[in-house]
């Protein structure tokens, strides 16, 4: 449709601060998410980054229930402080294979009401979820709307796009994921006009699904000019034809390629002897290609009132899960930085499951120079090293050096351990040295590792898990595997179970 008929551009947002509005500032889109917004009862983000897009939708649709979720800790952070006066989200620091696990366990409470989808999950280091996003919708959901972000836009190279890999994000990788019984009707934008003046025009598809009937959107008066029809029940009628080739990016279109993480392997155990369980962890459900943490811990703590130790306790992220997964657990949070173990302490002053500690674990108990970063979660008794500082730039920057109290965790929590989380930025081997003989006696170990080196000293994977060998524990599996935008492994999470009681798969006791 050439420009010239189309309704002139809806309140263009020249002149608003960049981050005061979602979407790219595209006010085109941003009419198009008000209609399917009034049309919706939920709004489910994958991909929140710093939070815009979610708290602009959360202040500008009150009534809708919005959740989401982001990986990334930093950015996290930033996101959770940006709606944190909005009762109505729910975000988690999850990537989105995870947090497709958490949205399986709401149920159809929430799969049966009309839900508007915004996926975004295409961050650097992290596996590219789309295809798992839209089985899953699929499989779950009955009826609603899913906005796909950086899409190829055939025959329009004025809108930038995704590439991972060999793969372009495009009509043509997605749609073989849709669900057997869906109907649907894919939308591409009707306009060329950028609208933002700080934000490039930035590619999208519409799918429109459900299980019955479908409404022909482009037909709407109030979306004239915003979006047209593209593909109608398996009808094509766009220039990427099924079976084809991937696209090509045009000379001319804002292409962004952005390399993908390997998934995390899958681990299991059977016919233990009497006297040690075989560890066994369901795979997340829709979803076999990524690993959630705390589904996989569940089925290893068996018991309904463990004792837990959150070493690196931060903001309460871990306790909040530890406690929604073990309502009766006894939960010893350990946070040295003194601003967080307050915020920790006032948080749960009236809780009596949970007991925080303001100290740094270490080998030995006394004080400790300990480096608190921009973004806290940063922080460490180590200081960051130039490869951290050149990945992550100023947000891992030492802001100041402060004395803490340090303490050995035998002598601050002296029953056995049945869970010891420890995320303490390369501090992990102090804090299980603090342990001394009592180590024997920790069930699960969850603990964060570096592939390379972060901070300055740290040990390194293999040092952590042959320390933890050493002490009778084995590997169970790796998760949240981080990689730089080179593609370099640098971080993630893993879980050691003990061999005194676990079966571990060298047969060692």
């Amino acid at each position: 449709m050439p420009q010239d008929e189309r309704t002139a551009a809806p309140d263009p947002i020249r002149g608003a601060q960049p981050g005061a509005v979602g979407f790219h500032g595209d006010a085109y889109l941003l009419r198009l998410v008000a209609w399917l917004a009034a049309r919706s009862e939920v709004f489910v983000e994958t991909g929140t980054n710093l939070g815009t897009t979610l708290g602009y939708v959360a202040r500008t649709f009150p009534s809708l229930r919005c959740l989401s979720c982001e990986p990334d800790p930093a950015s996290f952070e930033v996101a959770r402080h940006h709606v944190a006066d909005q009762p109505q989200v729910a975000i988690n620091r999850q990537t989105s294979q995870e947090f497709l696990g958490h949205l399986a366990t709401i149920g159809s409470e929430l799969f049966e009401r009309p839900t508007l989808f915004w996926l975004d999950a295409h961050g650097y280091g992290f596996d590219w979820p789309l295809r798992e996003e839209l089985a899953f919708i699929g499989e779950r959901f009955q009826q609603g709307f899913v906005l796909i972000d950086d899409f190829l836009v055939p025959g329009h190279p004025e809108f930038g796009f995704d590439q991972y890999e060999q793969h372009v994000c495009s009509w043509d990788y997605v749609r073989e994921s849709l669900a057997p019984g869906w109907r649907h009707r894919l939308y591409y934008p009707a306009y060329t006009e950028r609208t933002s003046s700080f934000h490039p025009l930035r590619g999208w598809g519409l799918i429109q699904f459900g299980r019955g009937p479908l409404g022909r959107l482009d037909l709407e008066p109030e979306l004239a000019g915003v979006l047209e029809l593209a593909e109608s029940s398996g009808k094509a009628r766009t220039n990427v034809p099924a079976g084809a080739a991937q696209p090509q990016a045009s000379s001319t279109a804002t292409q962004t390629v952005r390399p993908s993480a390997g998934a995390a392997r899958d681990a299991a155990v059977a016919n233990a002897p009497s006297g040690r369980r075989a560890p066994h962890a369901p795979g997340l459900a829709g979803c076999d290609v990524h690993r959630d943490r705390f589904d996989d811990l569940v089925a290893l703590v068996d018991r309904d009132d463990p004792l837990v130790v959150d070493g690196g306790a931060n903001r309460g992220a871990v306790v909040d899960e530890v406690l929604a997964r073990w309502p009766r657990a006894r939960v010893h949070a350990v946070e040295a930085q003194p601003t967080l173990a307050r915020e920790l302490a006032r948080r749960y002053a009236g809780d009596r499951r949970v007991t925080v500690h303001a100290a740094a674990l270490a080998a030995r108990t006394g004080q400790l120079e300990f480096h608190v970063t921009a973004n806290s979660v940063s922080s460490s008794a180590l200081a960051p090293s130039s490869f951290k500082q050149t990945l992550q730039g100023a947000k891992v920057a030492t802001v100041e050096t402060i004395s803490v109290p340090a303490r050995r965790l035998d002598e601050l929590v002296p029953q056995a351990i049945d869970l010891l989380k420890l995320d303490l930025q390369g501090f992990e081997i102090e804090a299980l040295t603090g342990l001394g003989e009592r180590l024997s006696q920790v069930g699960v170990v969850l603990a964060e590792v570096q592939f390379a080196p972060l901070y300055e000293g740290t040990p390194l994977f293999g040092d952590v898990d042959r320390f933890l060998r050493e002490a009778g524990f084995g590997l169970f599996n790796l998760y949240e595997l981080w990689t730089s935008s080179a593609g370099q492994l640098t971080a993630g999470d893993g879980i050691w179970l003990n061999g005194r009681q676990f079966e571990l798969p060298d047969g060692r006791a």
